[in-house]
């Protein structure tokens, strides 16, 4: 797969690469709790392979990244909140 700087397929390995130094996790910790090996996360972290719907929803919940929708509407009920 080429890389491109628009694809959303590069731009979410991005945000999971920024966000696990972040955390300051190794990819090996997140491979661990994704259940794949250290290369597959490597390979999905660079963009050059596509995640499944189950290990996309994985590494999102281990790097805590919230839907965007769901997270609207998070703000949403801690604004009626207050």
């Amino acid at each position: 797969m080429m890389k491109c700087g628009g694809d959303p397929l590069h731009i979410e390995s991005l945000s999971w690469r920024v966000r696990r130094a972040v955390l300051g996790l190794r990819q090996r910790d997140v491979a661990i709790r994704v259940g794949v090996s250290q290369a597959k996360y490597s390979l999905l972290e660079r963009g050059e392979a596509r995640p499944t719907t189950a290990e996309r929803k994985t590494i999102d919940q281990v790097l805590q990244i919230q839907n965007p929708k769901k997270a609207a509407e998070t703000q949403k009920e801690a604004a009626t909140l207050k």
